[in-house]
């Protein structure tokens, strides 16, 4: 009858490390928009708008080389929002806009 070969004592497993980026640690807040890193090495920050005149949800986006550029642009567009909603997916025409106003 053959026998085995004692390898000795067992080895756990490794554990494999889990993969993290800089600045995932936290989840934002609604309308604050999202900032990723792209494979390419650049920075990229969406935010979800929804069209007055129609009513869907569009998606604005921003790139840059850095995570704190990428945020001030966000900043930049939700001030915009904030202030102007309409001028950040507005597709009118010249003539549009002359009737809306001339209207109003």
């Amino acid at each position: 009858m053959a026998t085995k070969k004692d390898k000795g004592p067992a080895r756990p497993k490794p554990v494999p490390k889990p993969k993290s980026r800089p600045g995932s640690g936290r989840k934002r807040a609604a309308g604050e928009g999202a900032v990723t890193l792209r494979g390419d090495g650049r920075w990229m920050g969406r935010l979800r708008l929804r069209d007055a005149a129609t009513g869907k949800l569009e998606r604005l986006s921003v790139y840059g080389k850095t995570q704190a550029e990428v945020v001030s642009r966000l900043e930049e567009l939700r001030q915009r929002r904030r202030t102007n909603p309409k001028t950040l997916l507005s597709r009118d025409t010249l003539g549009a806009y002359l009737d809306r106003w001339l209207i109003s």
